[in-house]
């Protein structure tokens, strides 16, 4: 990293990063180019391993890229607030991101769907008490990725 005082190392600090994100960004191989995927998410620290969880529809074109033991790239970024001096024609951005390569795993057991899917709507409804309607789980595909390696960045 170009900018050392900007590096964000450690587990826990790349997982706050990630629970204030609202979109992950993932990139899968399609040979010339890469198939980029937006999707919003949920994401938990288990074993000292951070997981993130996704879900789409039944069936799509995403699904040649998104299957068992795809490898893949992810990026999240948050915390953005502009910062300009006027006085000196001088503007910035601050953030927090992390990057990272991860494996996917489409969950198939009822009880890991519905956990994955717990953990994503309060990823997104912070303490407003919502609850998912079950009956989705059966027309709605859920997928686990394992973050093999994070690297993290943030500007004050």
């Amino acid at each position: 990293m170009r900018k050392a005082e900007r590096e964000v190392v450690g587990i826990e600090n790349f997982y706050n990063i990630a629970l204030n994100g609202d979109v992950i960004i993932l990139a899968f191989n399609n040979g010339d180019y890469p198939y980029i995927l937006p999707v919003n998410y949920g994401c938990e620290l288990k074993n000292n391993n951070l997981y993130f969880y996704f879900h789409g529809a039944l069936e799509g074109s995403k699904y040649a890229y998104i299957y068992d033991n795809a490898k893949l790239s992810f990026e999240i970024d948050c915390n953005h607030e502009l910062i300009v001096k006027y006085d000196k024609g001088y503007c910035t951005m601050a953030y927090d991101s992390i990057i990272g390569k991860g494996v996917l795993r489409e969950l198939k057991n009822y009880d890991e769907i519905y956990n994955a899917l717990d953990i994503l709507v309060k990823h997104h409804h912070k303490d407003d008490g919502f609850k998912f309607n079950p009956a989705a789980i059966s027309r709605t595909r859920v997928f686990e990725i394992k973050a093999r390696s994070i690297t993290g960045k943030s500007k004050k």
